[in-house]
């Protein structure tokens, strides 16, 4: 069976205008990017035409979780298809392994040939983990020459610039600050805003040139772009700066996909996935096997056709710190716990969506948060997220 045949791995497809050996695969992973920030979400005043552009001619996923929102361990999960804790990966600045089976080998193996340019983060080179080229580069340029480079094959192309300063941003006096956010940080978390609003124009300007290129070596059907970010940030919300966070802030971030064999151009989906699901699933659009390593999922089917979407996600941050936690979406409804397994936050995202009424004390929702605490257990399970009996086990 050849390859393009293969598709989504989980069901024989053949898509007319697929390339021979696989697609191209374009990665843009913008740093400190939150979902909050689309230029679709009518507040945000983000001046990024180019994604605006990339959503309108694709998919937007408005329920992607970072598998642990800190850009290391988001990092890890996403190229290798595992949670932080299993590639011993629990925090910003740790090395990731090198040997495991991940995206960049994987596809390598397969036929692709394999870039990387901007922060890897992960130690080491990103050639140390399956990429032939890489480059600290903080503009999209070399990464475009890769991608024309290439274009006469199978490739994955990876841009994923540092959070560097950048020209005058969305006027902070015209930002609306979050209604989570305190009224006393208003001022400045409207400033903080607009610093990350300018950062944001600079990596939509590198999208703009990597989807120019698409256009110009004419094989922008034969390729997926894929933009997503490592985590979001607070920025204020409930009063609090940086990542890391259980809040939605940090740990959702922005997922929109292009595939023109197969369009959903202009939807919106509000399945539940997580980061470590995306190598998975490249792999197999690919139409390589996933390793059985990998605890992600491949999601073509849901993704791309009208597969059964996931029932939840499972995220965990601040490993082996004090504040460390876990957290189950199922639905509309989150719980977040402690180190302990202890449930400290119960959020309606339907009802709450800024996460301002913490439904923990509430005794008539004793029954769904046990039945979410099941489903938090069942996830840790599944991953090897030991614990003791009592709560989970500090690494």
């Amino acid at each position: 069976m050849r390859r393009r045949d293969f598709l989504l791995g989980t069901a024989a497809v053949s898509i007319a205008g697929a390339r021979e050996g696989g697609p191209g695969i374009v990665l843009v992973v913008a740093p400190t990017w939150r979902a909050q920030a689309l230029p679709s979400e009518s507040h945000a005043a983000v001046d990024a035409p180019n994604l605006a552009r990339l959503a309108k001619e694709g998919a937007i996923f408005e329920r992607c979780y970072a598998a642990n929102p800190e850009r290391a361990p988001s990092l890890a999960s996403l190229f290798t298809g595992m949670w932080p804790h299993a590639v011993n990966v629990p925090r910003n600045g740790a090395a990731l392994p090198t040997g495991l089976p991940a995206l960049a080998p994987m596809l390598s193996g397969a036929g692709y040939r394999t870039g990387f340019f901007g922060d890897w983060s992960l130690g080491k080179s990103a050639r140390d983990h399956g990429f032939h080229e890489a480059g600290d580069a903080a503009a999209a340029g070399p990464a475009v020459e890769f991608l024309r480079a290439n274009k006469a094959r199978p490739f994955l192309v990876c841009w994923s610039p540092p959070m560097a300063a950048s020209g005058p941003g969305a006027d902070a006096e015209r930002l609306e600050a979050p209604p989570n956010v305190p009224s006393a940080r208003g001022a400045e978390a409207r400033a903080g805003m607009a610093g990350h609003y300018a950062r944001y124009a600079a990596i939509d300007r590198g999208l703009g040139q990597l989807l120019r290129a698409l256009d110009e070596e004419g094989i922008a059907n034969q390729t997926l772009v894929l933009f997503t970010s490592d985590h979001g940030g607070m920025m204020g919300s409930q009063g609090l700066e940086g990542a890391g966070q259980p809040f939605e802030e940090s740990a959702r971030t922005p997922l929109v996909i292009r595939y023109p064999p197969l369009p959903r151009a202009g939807t919106r989906r509000d399945m539940l996935l997580s980061n470590a699901d995306l190598a998975p699933t490249l792999l197999g659009l690919a139409g390589v096997e996933v390793p059985p390593e990998m605890q992600g999922r491949d999601l073509g089917n849901a993704v791309f056709r009208d597969g059964e979407p996931p029932d939840s996600v499972y995220c965990q941050g601040r490993l082996g710190q004090p504040d460390e936690w876990r957290m189950v979406v199922r639905g509309l409804e989150k719980l977040v716990v402690n180190a302990k397994g202890e449930p400290v936050y119960h959020f309606n995202l339907g009802q709450d969506p800024h996460e301002q009424l913490n439904r923990i004390e509430e005794s008539a929702l004793k029954r769904n948060r046990d039945e979410l605490r099941a489903r938090l257990r069942h996830w840790a399970g599944r991953l090897g997220d030991r614990t003791d009996g009592s709560g989970f086990r500090r690494r």
